[in-house]
């Protein structure tokens, strides 16, 4: 496997494959690099979409190439955040399977996540604090449900967006472990509308890992509805107002009734399909690695 961008995000992840004639593309693609790729290279370009790249394909955009060369249908095999699709190259691997906590490959992690939170009593969920929103930046899709969900109580944000308290806790045990003091996080993604189909990174896996119950606007498809468990999950979307309002209800309901919040709170964060559907993502890919170890033998 040869990779076009060696500060790509996940780089580490193809350097374990040998032996193929795929060149890995970031989506960060250069003009002069569409031209060699689609031109003069023998190699099969897969695209590796970790941008919501609609949104930065415009003209002079930093996707501008990747997204042009995307609707063109240039790329062999897209990977990353797309929907599934082996037999026509799309290879769904969310951003979130390259959390280093997310222990994806050990069968037991999944029921050690749903229990920590299926024994969580009563008195160590209202010993935890109310909500927290942690991002560096903010497009809007934060700033709906945060105006809305700080009327019910304080939300601490020890980043950039809306900062009100230290980030020195935060960077001294990390971000998962700082999610288990809460009782809500919202973790939004940047940009929740005319994405990429599958376009969803690590904030949700992060607050699900942490315990929390994510608020959450963005992309979730019929894989992610198979690992992470929808039903424990606050849903809006930031170009919905009435999306936003049943949002902001559903949190103060469960606020204003500490028996409810707790069985809520107690649902399992995955799916009993959820190992074997992240082995299936891998597994799909791995698969086709292996044909193009063939082709290249043949």
């Amino acid at each position: 496997m040869h990779i076009l961008y060696k500060e790509s995000n996940g780089v580490d992840f193809f350097k374990k494959y040998t032996g193929s004639n795929i060149l890995v593309v970031d989506v960060r693609l250069k003009r002069s690099e569409y031209d060699w790729i689609f031109e003069n290279t023998h190699l099969n370009p897969l695209l590796f979409i970790t941008e919501p790249i609609h949104h930065f394909g415009f003209e002079g955009g930093s996707c501008e190439y990747s997204y042009k060369a995307l609707n063109e249908n240039k790329f062999k095999y897209i990977f990353g955040c797309i929907n599934h699709d082996p037999v026509n190259g799309r290879y769904k691997y969310p951003l979130y399977m390259f959390i280093t906590e997310f222990e994806m490959k050990n069968k037991y992690y999944y029921n050690h996540i749903n229990s920590n939170v299926k024994n969580t009593n009563a008195t160590q969920l209202m010993s935890k604090q109310y909500n927290v929103l942690i991002n560096n930046w903010d497009p809007g899709t934060r700033t709906c449900i945060f105006e809305k969900l700080k009327t019910v109580a304080h939300i601490d944000c020890p980043s950039k967006v809306f900062n009100n308290c230290s980030n020195e806790e935060l960077n001294r045990i990390g971000k998962i472990r700082y999610l288990q003091n809460y009782k809500f996080n919202i973790c939004s993604e940047n940009i929740d509308y005319d994405n990429v189909p599958g376009y969803i990174t690590e904030k949700l896996m992060d607050c699900c890992l942490g315990g929390a119950i994510p608020i959450y606007a963005g992309s979730f498809d019929e894989y992610d509805a198979k690992i992470l468990n929808k039903n424990r999950i606050i849903f809006y979307n930031s170009k919905d107002e009435k999306s936003i309002e049943y949002a902001y209800f559903k949190v103060k309901f469960l606020m204003e009734n500490p028996d409810l919040l707790l069985c809520f709170y107690n649902q399992p964060v995955f799916c009993d399909t959820a190992y074997d559907t992240v082995q299936e993502l891998c597994n799909d890919f791995d698969k086709l690695i292996e044909n193009t170890k063939e082709t290249n033998e043949n």
